[in-house]
């Protein structure tokens, strides 16, 4: 008995969080730098100012394929298109460089995540890569500071090129990952939650020969709450929770359709008609001790909210 009573909690706490989200695994930004330049992005100088991909001899930041690029090694792993920066002094673009995203819609969304391909076309050579050859991923959240979620860089200790995971700085040992010519996805969870995303891919080269690629950047969310969803599921509350007999709907303006009951055998228990109210509602329950689920409903979404009576 007691198996089939846990068993029925979990099998509709699933449905009613599945219930209440719109979505799953959603895909809110991809950048493949396969269209116009600057289609959803922008390159800028360390002056903050939109300046246009350029090259100089063997020196640039552009977007190319890596088969048209003077690379010292045979780069692997990219589709298409990539950007890519090489001692870009020489062309025009000393110091560093970032490109930006168009700001990106995550209102509603939660477990976002970020995924990029990066290459270091000097990587199996060594003796290339210094201190200061690096690319950093951040993101802005509703306009906030940027914050560094992602860090790769060489370092002088070995001249190699690596991802620094434990984003605690980079030395060539420990955690660190090597970065080479074979290209290879980067991830990284992105804390907060919002309205709105910039990815910011901050970069720098300060020598010959460092070559440096990525591509393929995307955000994605594990569940996104659609606006009406996400509106009614912050907006009501159910008080006391637990309970020992009636409890309040407290509402944030929103108008009610019905709220209906359930038990943990998905047997609808009670039902209320709610006629478009946008108060706090009492209901009077008469209902045994146990575990209940409140599906309330508005004109446009609908939550479920589990409730305990003692």
């Amino acid at each position: 008995m007691k198996k089939n009573y846990i068993l029925r909690v979990l099998l509709l706490s699933f449905f009613m969080i599945f219930s209440t989200y719109s979505h799953s695994q959603v895909n809110l930004y991809t950048q493949n730098f396969e269209g116009p330049d600057f289609d959803t992005y922008q390159l800028y100088n360390g002056g903050g100012t939109a300046v246009n991909f350029g090259t100089t001899g063997t020196d640039y930041i552009i977007r190319a394929t890596p088969a048209s690029l003077p690379l010292g090694n045979t780069v692997t792993g990219f589709s298409g298109n990539v950007i890519a920066f090489e001692d870009h002094d020489g062309a025009g673009f000393f110091g560093q460089h970032y490109i930006d995203t168009d700001a990106i819609n995550i209102t509603g969304a939660s477990g976002l995540t970020l995924k990029f391909r990066l290459a270091a076309a000097r990587g199996s050579d060594g003796n290339r890569y210094e201190n200061g050859d690096f690319l950093q991923v951040q993101i802005s959240i509703d306009g906030g500071s940027f914050q560094t979620i992602i860090n790769t860089g060489g370092t002088s200790s070995n001249n190699n090129y690596y991802h620094d995971v434990g984003m605690n700085g980079i030395t060539g040992t420990g955690d660190d990952v090597l970065v080479n010519q074979a290209s290879q996805e980067i991830n990284a969870t992105i804390s907060g939650s919002g309205d709105s995303l910039v990815v910011r891919v901050l970069f720098d080269s300060q020598g010959p020969q460092e070559e440096i690629l990525f591509d393929d950047i995307v955000v994605d969310a594990a569940m996104v709450l659609g606006v009406e969803e996400a509106t009614l599921e912050n907006g009501i509350e159910l008080f006391p929770n637990p309970t020992y007999g009636n409890v309040t709907i407290k509402n944030t303006g929103i108008a009610l359709q019905n709220a209906t009951i359930t038990d943990l055998n998905g047997r609808t228990v009670a039902s209320y008609p709610l006629n478009g109210i946008n108060t706090n509602t009492d209901l009077s329950l008469n209902l045994k001790s146990g575990v209940y689920f409140v599906k309330i409903t508005s004109e446009f979404a609908s939550t479920t909210k589990k409730l305990v009576i003692k």
